[in-house]
């Protein structure tokens, strides 16, 4: 003993040392402390179905002699505590132990009057039991509040471990719970498809589909199981027979948490019923005709529509009138300013015969050049109630060929001797889509003349030379205007200037007789002047 001591005293003796020594000593005290406080107070953890029952075990780890506890569980909207379901374990050592819930928080105490300690260092003290809600998932078992209390009252230091309660099942999500299929013709197919996703953790099985009306199908489904977190569509078709608005709920059958799933649909079919103008070309001062077509799905026993024409296009009078498909039908037509509205109407409500094809037609004047539409405004399809039953009118153009006269604005004919004819070949284009032609030519001046017959035609694109002639006996500078009467339309007459001299000759001509080089030779002189 006195061996070991004596460097214990010298070590002491030492301030630095002793210092050290002191500390040291505090901390393993204080490990000794920590250890001896280890103490866990756990939840466990489990899983099941909705509406199912689970226990729970509250377990305590403890190296300190406990008396006494307490714990509060938020139990949420998917737990719901079993009445005196919670008991003792065999650890109880004439322990008593109570569970009410509060504000939906499970409050669980239990104590010893007799101040007794829980039996054994480890295990279940106490269990209780909990009923599943629908919602999948997990749900965390969060232990708050928790004391533990030795026989002196004092709180003993402890740690807590949570648990998890898992709650299995399939849910189903509709990621589209309305479809709108639109606004479209009737007796056509149209789909759609109907978009779920498993959002439980459990396989979904998706049994069957079915529709409240008839125009609403699945052809072709077969159940189907659909994995966690995936999604898959369900394709559906929507075949109107009559026209307007339309509602129905298709509900999907599955083995989801939350039942069957309804889905609306809605949509708003009609009936085709449209005016149709059709497309001409024509060169321009001529006449076309534009038809008027009607594709009708009901029955319809007269129509009105009006026209806003451009300049160029003219209407000729008298020119409407009914096709085949009239039945003792009446048609009108009139002109206010711009506008030309057409009308058919039957005395005795008769309608109109077949589903397609022209009902009438009219007659446009073609007056100058370009393309322009014709659009139906304020259109009428009547049926037999006088309901405008009109799904669209379509316009139609009118496309103008017309010629384009090109040439020289002017001409200078050189000088000339008034003993001779001057002759000028002058060329004039066609750059148009129509045959020009020329009707008439006319000089300002007399003297002038061309050397070709009239009427001149120059096809589109192409060129001609006119051959010009002068005949005029006065010396001197001369002038004159080319008038060019054509029927390109914005130029209906084209003006040249036609310059040019003439002058009189004076000259000496020379003349001999054939002779023999070695003879003498004989010329003649003449004179012009």
């Amino acid at each position: 003993m006195e061996l070991w001591l004596k460097p214990l005293r010298l070590y002491l003796t030492d301030k630095k040392i002793m210092k050290r020594f002191f500390l040291s000593l505090i901390f393993l005290l204080g490990i000794m402390v920590q250890t001896k406080a280890d103490n866990i107070f756990s939840a466990s953890s489990a899983s099941g179905h909705p509406n199912d029952t689970v226990q729970i075990q509250l377990s305590l780890s403890n190296t300190d002699n406990v008396v006494a506890f307490q714990a509060e569980i938020p139990l949420g909207n998917s737990l719901s505590y079993i009445p005196n379901s919670c008991v003792l374990s065999s650890r109880s050592n004439g322990h008593t132990i109570t569970a009410s819930v509060v504000n939906g928080v499970l409050k669980i105490f239990s104590y010893s009057l007799s101040l007794s300690s829980y039996s054994g260092n480890s295990g279940v003290l106490a269990t209780f039991r909990l009923r599943l809600g629908n919602e999948p998932g997990n749900i965390n078992l969060t232990l708050n509040n928790t004391r533990l209390s030795n026989s002196t009252g004092q709180a003993i230091t402890h740690t807590t471990n949570n648990g998890v309660i898992t709650l299995l099942s399939p849910k189903i999500r509709i990621n589209n719970p309305q479809i709108d299929f639109g606004h479209y013709p009737i007796h056509s197919t149209y789909n759609n498809s109907i978009i779920i996703t498993n959002i439980g953790n459990e396989p979904l099985i998706v049994n069957n589909i079915s529709f409240s009306n008839p125009v609403f199908s699945s052809n072709g489904f077969s159940a189907f199981t659909l994995g966690t977190g995936n999604s898959s569509s369900i394709p559906i078709s929507f075949s109107p027979n009559i026209s307007g608005n339309v509602s129905a709920t298709a509900t999907i059958y599955s083995n989801s948490i939350s039942g069957n799933q309804n889905v609306s649909l809605i949509a708003n079919p009609y009936s085709v019923n449209e005016l149709h103008v059709s497309n001409v070309e024509g060169y321009s001062d001529s006449i076309v005709i534009i038809n008027l077509s009607i594709n009708n799905m009901d029955t319809i026993v007269g129509f009105q529509t009006k026209f806003i024409l451009p300049q160029a296009l003219e209407y000729v009078n008298g020119s409407f009138s009914l096709s085949s498909r009239s039945n003792n039908h009446a048609c009108i037509s009139g002109i206010s300013g711009d506008t030309l509205t057409l009308l058919i109407y039957s005395p005795n409500n008769s309608p109109i015969n077949n589903n397609s094809g022209i009902i009438a037609s009219f007659g446009i004047t073609l007056n100058g050049s370009g393309y322009y539409y014709l659009q139906p405004i304020n259109t009428l399809l009547s049926d037999r109630n006088g309901v405008n039953v009109l799904s669209n009118a379509y316009s139609g153009s009118v496309s103008i060929r017309s010629p384009y006269l090109y040439c020289d604005n002017s001409i200078n004919m050189g000088t000339s001797s008034v003993t001779e004819n001057t002759i000028y070949s002058y060329s004039i284009n066609n750059y148009g889509s129509a045959p020009l032609v020329i009707d008439n030519i006319v000089f300002t001046q007399n003297g002038f003349s061309i050397q070709d017959t009239l009427p001149i035609i120059i096809n589109e694109y192409n060129n001609r030379n006119i051959n010009i002639v002068y005949n005029g006996a006065n010396e001197g500078n001369f002038s004159a205007v080319l008038k060019i009467y054509s029927n390109d339309p914005n130029q209906r007459l084209k003006d040249v200037n036609i310059t040019g001299n003439r002058y009189e000759p004076n000259e000496l001509l020379f003349t001999s007789d054939t002779s023999n080089y070695l003879q003498n030779s004989h010329f003649s002189v003449l004179m012009n002047n």
